[in-house]
């Protein structure tokens, strides 16, 4: 009985190790496809990622560009108003403006 015990134990430590080696080969090999993958994934990540980066700042850069337009538009008229503004109320403009010689004064 004893050596019938003996050869089990063996056939089971044998089993055990067959088992081990059959796990061994099925992480190895998954590993021989998910680490080529998650290299590729990263890879396209990271390009993609840079793309999508520099395609937001030209975006960016678009609309800076078109609100700059508008706005030299809006900033060109404001002080061409306020040169218009600057020679009405000159005092040159001012003291010709109120002494006309058509207009006589009351005293």
């Amino acid at each position: 009985m004893q050596i019938q015990a003996i050869i089990n134990i063996f056939n089971i430590a044998q089993n055990n190790d067959k088992i081990n080696m059959i796990l061994a080969n099925g992480i190895f090999d998954l590993l021989k496809i998910i680490l080529p993958a998650f290299i590729v994934f990263l890879t396209v990540y990271y390009m993609l990622r840079s793309y999508l980066k520099q395609t937001y700042k030209l975006e960016e850069l678009k609309i800076i560009k078109n609100q700059n337009k508008d706005l030299l538009h809006l900033k060109l008229q404001a002080y061409e108003r306020l040169i218009i503004f600057c020679e009405r109320i000159s005092a040159d403009n001012l003291f010709f403006r109120l002494n006309h010689a058509d207009r006589k004064s009351v005293v």
